[in-house]
């Protein structure tokens, strides 16, 4: 009996163990699907936040305002926050689609009622995420809260997560976020619907007419009651209908090759540049910038949406108030030119009847690059599509809180200023720790990097005084200055004799070492004086290769100021990206003349002093033919239609760069019929210098009438500007009387 009661004791404590031992297992699989889960979610939002931080601000989820011309807006959607239970997801659809509304249910953060999802995804709908609460977050917070609910109702739906909707226009940070956790579509809510205010069709009607066809309305199904929900479904599919019957019935025509083409530039040579604004909804941030406009006597455009007329009335009123003008910003997600063109007329009939405005009102992309529909629907209306030359604040500074560190992020402290024309962008609401961080950037660019007024877009673009078509058209060129430079021009000439006619040396550039492939008694035929001979004591400033708007503005101060004339040769290789600085120079009635492109040297050096050259090869000779006939073509590109006072700015004159040259290639510039070959008295290695004085003294102490000084507007010479001034002083108040002029005054 002790036996068989022994027995039932032992396998009672053995059953205890095995389900003690079950326990402890399940607990641990529990705990490691748990840790799995977590891990996965880690991996999933780390992924998400290496692929944010590859985008670095340059690409992002389309963001769609308005529905109408995609294919939603022709099923007449109507979005829906997932409600609390299944039941009211089972109405709401049933109730919409009786009243010809297709709706898109939306789970706000992703954290809805599993069961009320479940519910969209058994009656066959997209089932997307929600969000209202991102405005304030930080990058990082906003790909991780993405990620979440991206998972969590891929969970329930078993497909990938398309688009989700949001309460506001987003700022950059949110279309990138986004796009990393391949979210394509950003849905941006016009009217937020509770059905329960909805009880007739007068209500309905009332409530569409002030939104038009094509915005996105969120029919809010959380508290509502299935009743509600039936009322109001059906009144607004009725209102809605009407609404989308009138808004199609007249179509905006497109003609598919009539585009604008983006302006980040405005072909100027007025010594002003363009700040442009768009993201309002920051009243606090806005007056910052104001303030900072005023400070730096300043107006700007600042471009708004049409939801902006309403939402930010009063700080647009404030924008005009201070003088400033205004512009028309549109998402183009989704949406084709004739949505888009419909979109700006009627944006830009509110503006002019609501705020009474009467200015241009330009266009520009809320996000990203201009689309192709965008061009096109600005082309079709008329209007003048602006972009950027300068972003001025991206994600990658959207944390920052220091100006100072913001501007030189974004212009580095390398000499870089605004140039003349030159549009920078400044996209508000983005910095996430600062609302005063944005106007002290405004402030800082314009007193730091800038040389030039701060003024409308518009403004400069209207300015036909010194506004400019760039290339210039051919057909605008000046006889003088048309079809001068092609091959052949020596033939049946005799080349050395042109050679002496047409070269004007230096004392040092006087042996075959320094002039290969002429002979000794040829080289004592040669000019080594350097001296442009004439009969009205001048004398010849002359100014090589090319720089920015801050060495060469200043300059050109200088020479205004002493009411002096030089001469510009010009190395044109980076002159495409400042047509305007060229212009200002030709514009101001100095000469112009070429440097080559690529600063291409007309001999080889043959050791590493620089004292023995080579001529070019047959090959070299070739390409360097091409680089002074390119050279010739980029100046007629910007400076082709230039005169003053009757007399072309741009001339045939050719310095060759290092002043070092070879028979061969000096030959092929006069054959190509540039009229002298100029290098000169004095080079002031002026790029080296250490003060101005030392520069201004070595040019008195030379100063005769003919000669030539050779100096640089390159950046590196930043005591050239300055030394001109003492030196232009002391010759003024000199007794002898000598005029400073360009080269072209003699040299025809």
């Amino acid at each position: 009996m002790s036996s068989l009661r022994g027995r039932q004791i032992r396998l009672t404590v053995i059953l205890l163990i095995i389900i003690l031992g079950c326990i402890a297992g399940g607990i641990f699989l529990h705990i490691r699907r748990e840790k799995m889960a977590v891990s996965a979610q880690v991996k999933q939002v780390s992924e998400a936040e290496m692929r944010y931080n590859a985008l670095a601000g340059n690409t992002g989820a389309s963001v769609v305002t308005n529905l109408l011309g995609t294919s939603k807006g022709q099923a007449n959607v109507v979005f829906c926050n997932v409600g609390d239970t299944a039941q009211v997801v089972e109405v709401a659809s049933a109730a919409l689609a009786s009243a010809g509304l297709t709706p898109v249910f939306f789970a706000e953060d992703g954290k809805a009622s599993t069961e009320a999802m479940q519910a969209v995804v058994n009656a066959g709908y997209e089932l997307e995420l929600f969000f209202d609460n991102l405005a304030d977050e930080t990058e990082t917070e906003t790909v991780s809260a993405l990620s979440s609910g991206v998972k969590t109702v891929m969970q329930v739906s078993l497909r990938q997560v398309n688009s989700m909707l949001v309460p506001w226009t987003p700022a950059s940070t949110l279309p990138a976020a986004a796009m990393a956790n391949d979210i394509e579509t950003i849905y941006v809510v016009s009217e937020t619907v509770q059905p329960q205010t909805i009880t007739s069709l007068e209500s309905a009607q009332s409530m569409v007419s002030g939104i038009r066809a094509g915005k996105i309305y969120l029919f809010e199904l959380s508290g509502a009651t299935e009743e509600s929900i039936r009322t109001a479904a059906t009144w607004l599919g009725s209102a809605m209908g009407d609404s989308q019957s009138a808004a199609v019935s007249q179509p905006i025509q497109i003609e598919a090759d009539v585009a604008a083409e983006p302006v980040s530039r405005v072909y100027t040579t007025e010594q002003a540049v363009a700040f442009t604004f768009s993201g309002l909804g920051d009243s606090e941030e806005l007056t910052g910038v104001l303030n900072a406009l005023q400070s730096v006597q300043g107006t700007a455009t600042f471009f708004v949406t049409r939801d902006e007329l309403t939402a930010c009335a009063d700080d647009i009123r404030r924008i005009l108030d201070a003088g400033h003008t205004l512009g028309i910003s549109v998402a183009q997600g989704g949406m084709d030119a004739s949505v888009i063109l419909a979109e700006l007329n009627e944006t830009s009939e509110a503006i002019r009847s609501e705020f009474g405005y009467t200015g241009t009102l330009p266009v520009r992309q809320s996000y990203g690059s201009p689309s192709r529909a965008l061009c096109q629907a600005a082309g079709n209306g008329g209007y003048t599509l602006l972009s950027q030359m300068l972003n001025a604040v991206d994600t990658s500074v959207a944390r920052y809180t220091d100006a100072q560190q913001v501007l030189d992020s974004v212009m580095p402290q390398d000499g870089s200023y605004l140039q003349r024309g030159e549009i920078v962008h400044f996209q508000m609401r983005l910095f996430q720790y600062s609302k005063s961080v944005l106007g002290e950037l405004v402030q800082k660019m314009a007193t730091q990097r800038n040389l030039y007024a701060i003024r409308s877009a518009t403004d400069i673009l209207s300015n036909t005084a010194y506004t400019y078509t760039y290339p210039v058209p051919e057909q605008d060129y000046l006889p003088e200055v048309s079809n001068k430079i092609y091959p052949g021009q020596l033939e049946g000439k005799d080349a050395f004799q042109e050679v002496l006619k047409r070269y004007i040396g230096i004392s040092w550039v006087n042996s075959r070492f320094f002039l290969p492939g002429f002979y000794s008694h040829e080289i004592q035929q040669m000019d080594t004086s350097g001296l442009v001979k004439n009969d009205a004591n001048m004398v010849f400033l002359t100014f090589d290769d090319w720089g920015t708007d801050a060495n060469i503005t200043r300059l050109l101060e200088v020479l205004k100021k002493h009411n002096a004339k030089a001469t510009f040769f010009v190395r044109t290789e980076y002159v495409e990206n400042n047509p305007n600085l060229l212009r200002a120079i030709a514009e101001e009635g100095h000469t112009i003349g070429s440097h080559t492109r690529t600063h291409f040297q007309l001999s080889n050096a043959l050791n590493e002093s620089g004292t023995k050259f080579a001529e070019l090869s047959d090959e070299e000779l070739e390409a360097f033919k091409q680089d002074i006939a390119q050279s010739y073509q980029d100046l007629l590109n910007v400076i082709g239609d230039v005169s003053v006072d009757g007399k072309a700015s741009l001339s045939q004159l050719f310095r060759p760069p290092t002043l070092a040259v070879g028979r061969n290639s000096l030959e092929a510039v006069l054959d190509y019929g540039f009229t002298y070959s100029v290098s000169g008295t004095y080079t002031a290695q002026d790029y080296k210098a250490e003060s101005a004085e030392s520069i201004a003294n070595s040019l008195s102490r030379r100063t005769k009438s003919g000669a030539v000084f050779i100096l640089h507007m390159s950046d590196n010479s930043i005591h050239t500007a300055e030394a001109i001034d003492l030196y232009l002083t002391e010759m003024e108040a000199g007794d002898e009387p000598y005029q400073f002029v360009g080269l072209s005054e003699v040299l025809k």
